[in-house]
């Protein structure tokens, strides 16, 4: 903790690992989850910002093979209501592109408007960034969001992939890691 730039606590409490007991540690790593929809969805809005991208254009714009792409907005995918059906998520390594295409093939369940939740609305919304910026999502948020802050120990991508006692949660195959110091 830091009042006025001064250090006044510097100290790591409770377990990194429950099942073994292993004390955190300053350098602990920890894997955010689903919080991750929160930093792609700064670095998507940073595209909106620039113009490269409108929260009202159907997603037909981008993807025109999209089911109901005339219908579902971008700003759908950012909160939930594209109305799709789930894809099957597949166990092996994934491309990006395979994961859009396997989204695509699911269909749609209803008309865009309901709350549902989905983490395939944000796979969409990564694709996006990395087709926008012409970047990987990971180089992306590390340049644009991450340096920016001045986030020196946050990190996202398949390189923190062998950090111990992190189980996986993958959005397009990316893993944001937060580490605190």
């Amino acid at each position: 903790m830091r009042i006025k730039g001064n250090i006044q606590l510097k100290k790591a409490y409770g377990n990194a690992n429950f099942e073994t007991g292993e004390k955190n540690q300053m350098t602990s790593t920890y894997l955010i989850g689903s919080m991750q929809k929160v930093i792609i969805a700064t670095a998507f809005m940073q595209l909106v910002e620039q113009g490269k991208v409108g929260l009202d254009d159907p997603i037909q714009k981008y993807l025109p093979h999209f089911p109901n792409g005339h219908a579902i907005k971008i700003k759908n995918f950012l909160g939930h209501t594209t109305g799709l059906n789930e894809r099957k998520k597949e166990s092996d390594a994934t491309t990006p592109y395979q994961i859009i295409k396997s989204i695509e093939r699911a269909g749609i369940k209803q008309q865009p408007g309901k709350w549902h939740y989905s983490d395939d609305n944000y796979a969409v919304i990564a694709y996006l960034i990395q087709q926008l910026s012409g970047m990987s999502v990971d180089r992306y948020v590390k340049q644009h969001i991450f340096t920016p802050a001045n986030m020196t120990s946050a990190n996202f991508g398949p390189s923190f992939i062998t950090i111990r006692y992190i189980h996986l949660v993958t959005i397009i195959g990316m893993v944001i890691l937060w580490m605190l110091l």
